[in-house]
């Protein structure tokens, strides 16, 4: 099946502004924002979506991180790159680290270990999902 051109997942790196992303697609394409859908999250948030009815109801911009797109059902995933478009944001990471660590109530060295996991297992998906484009943060209002 052809992906249909307003069918679009965003799939980021956490704190790089892919939530303003999505919001900026749902204007677009007059879709709801599915913040998190994709996600399974550890020290912010929760995923109360029923996941499978979002993903294959084509109604939202999907919306998750790559550090944790593995742990969606294989069969979840396909249907993901066979239906959908999949945009990228990408932030300096200092901003991110910044970011995190005014979320995350740890010391900074262990917000640093937080980032360089997620980046590790980030960088293990990255490059098996076929990414249509890619925004730079400081330009997505530009």
């Amino acid at each position: 099946m052809a992906k249909s051109i307003c069918d679009i997942a965003v799939i980021s790196i956490p704190r790089s502004g892919s939530k303003s992303l999505v919001d900026i697609y749902c204007e677009k394409y007059h879709k709801l924002p599915a913040y998190g859908v994709l996600h399974t999250p550890k020290y912010l948030g929760k995923n109360d979506y029923d996941v499978e009815a979002i993903i294959k109801g084509h109604k939202h911009v999907l919306h998750g991180h790559w550090h944790t797109i593995n742990e969606l059902a294989p069969e979840l995933q396909a249907y993901i790159r066979d239906h959908y478009r999949i945009v990228t944001v990408t932030r300096p990471m200092l901003d991110i680290l910044s970011s995190l660590d005014r979320i995350i109530d740890l010391p900074y060295q262990q917000v640093e270990d937080i980032l360089a996991d997620i980046l590790d297992k980030s960088s293990m998906v990255y490059d098996k999902w076929d990414i249509e484009k890619s925004y730079e943060f400081h330009k997505l209002y530009n």
